[in-house]
């Protein structure tokens, strides 16, 4: 069958499905009954097809393909774009509860291996996957009402695919991946940006191809916040029913600066200084994960903002700053994180982040936190008695000068008593 220079559209509500300039050869097509008698299965031993501008709509987002290519052994995709139909104001108020909103481009993508799609047996083999130039912005807003689903982890998620699917190596080339995320309470979206995105994922299946292995690992590579180099090796077995990974990382040089667009919309703070080295290293599971956290860093302050991060509160940073380790010397120890507990309708990296941030807390204000808030409030409780005690004495200082001046004003009237006639000026004599 052949279909030359087509323009098709398959429009089913409102999400028309566009092809246009379509090419396609499809050769031994067998129609067989099924084996549990339910109708008709089809089996496809060869095709092949091409189009371009092909499009599709869906309430959200436009999706659209430069050049598509499809064979029974390689895809090609090039020019993929998925673009939001509506503002990121106007998504808010269409959603019931949190969710993501998307804006993806790809310059180009493949695969190549072996694959059947149109058959009862359905399964993917690839090769290789490869994902050139991609540029993903993700954007989640609080305003919303939390989402009260289970968020699976990605074993699970992996597992929950129907068909047989392997992987053998997928890589994502040099990319951007931007992640911004408001509150009510924030000013304006916190940002995270990971620039020169190089990731490759390993053995990437779903626990159902017979003889192929099921471990994932994953390595990542890119820029953190433009500023500083970050690597990640992640790995989990999609066969593991209880859902275990292990995640370990490093980022080097990186300004305290460089975390201020994140840090300051939520915390309300920002921070100076240079972070020369952190590492971690988490084990963890659906219901938390703990591991060790090391962080070398020099000079690092911080600022405490007003609630519209505008002008510095100087007491309170001040008191903050006695706490918190500036300089953490050449060889600092690395400290447990322990017991973090995972939320099971956040996403993974929720977990991860609450990790990282366990960590950031342990190294700067120290093991015990709770004697540093003693501390603090201490320090505060200390400052109120100074306040209150140079009133007592500007008190004092006033009575006394009342005192004064009264004693002024009683030397200055008129002497009476035993005195009176010792200064009465002295009477004529009478004449004789």
């Amino acid at each position: 069958m052949t279909v030359k220079n087509s323009n098709i559209i398959y429009d089913k509500g409102d999400q028309p499905l566009t092809f246009n300039d379509l090419n396609a050869t499809i050769n031994h097509i067998e129609l067989k009954p099924k084996a549990d008698h339910s109708g008709l299965g089809v089996t496809v031993k060869d095709y092949q097809l091409t189009t371009k501008n092909f499009a599709y709509k869906t309430k959200f987002y436009n999706m659209s393909v430069g050049l598509l290519k499809v064979g029974k052994n390689k895809v090609q995709v090039n020019n993929f774009a998925m673009k939001p139909l509506v503002s990121r104001a106007q998504f808010i108020k269409m959603i019931p509860v949190e969710k993501d909103l998307y804006d993806l481009k790809a310059g180009q993508i493949t695969a190549e291996g072996n694959w059947e799609l149109f058959s009862s047996n359905k399964f993917i083999n690839a090769s290789h996957v490869v994902i050139q130039s991609a540029d993903a912005n993700i954007f989640r807003s609080k305003i919303p009402k939390d989402d009260p689903k289970e968020k699976p982890l990605y074993s699970r998620l992996l597992r929950s695919i129907k068909i047989p699917m392997y992987i053998n190596n997928l890589d994502l080339k040099n990319s951007v991946l931007v992640y911004e995320e408001d509150t009510p309470e924030s000013s304006g979206p916190g940002k995270l940006t990971f620039s020169n995105f190089n990731m490759n994922v390993k053995n990437l299946n779903s626990a159902k191809f017979k003889g192929k292995p099921t471990q994932v690992q994953i390595k990542i590579d890119c820029s953190f916040m433009n500023l500083a180099p970050l690597a990640v090796d992640w790995n989990f077995n999609v066969a593991d029913q209880h859902d275990n990974f292990t995640i370990s990382g490093k980022a080097v040089n990186l300004p305290a600066q460089g975390i201020n667009p994140f840090i300051r919309p939520y915390l309300h703070i920002t921070a100076t200084g240079t972070i020369q080295e952190m590492l971690f290293n988490f084990r963890g599971n659906p219901k938390g994960l703990g591991g060790t956290f090391n962080l070398k860093h020099k000079d690092l302050k911080i600022a405490i903002l007003n609630k519209n991060n505008e002008e510095k509160k100087g007491f309170l940073t001040a008191v903050a700053n006695l706490f918190i380790k500036s300089n953490s010397g050449q060889f600092p120890d690395s400290v447990m994180v322990e017991n973090v507990e995972r939320d099971p309708t956040k996403s993974f990296f929720n977990l991860f982040w609450k990790g990282i941030q366990e960590g950031l807390k342990k190294t700067l204000i120290g093991v015990n936190t709770d004697k540093a808030k003693k501390a603090v409030k201490k320090t505060v409780s200390a400052v109120k008695d100074v306040k209150e005690s140079i009133k007592e004495i500007k008190g004092t200082t006033q009575d006394n000068n009342k005192e004064e001046s009264s004693q002024k004003v009683e030397e200055d009237k008129p002497k009476k008593g035993f005195l009176k006639n010792v200064f009465k000026k002295k009477e004529k004599p009478e004449k004789e």
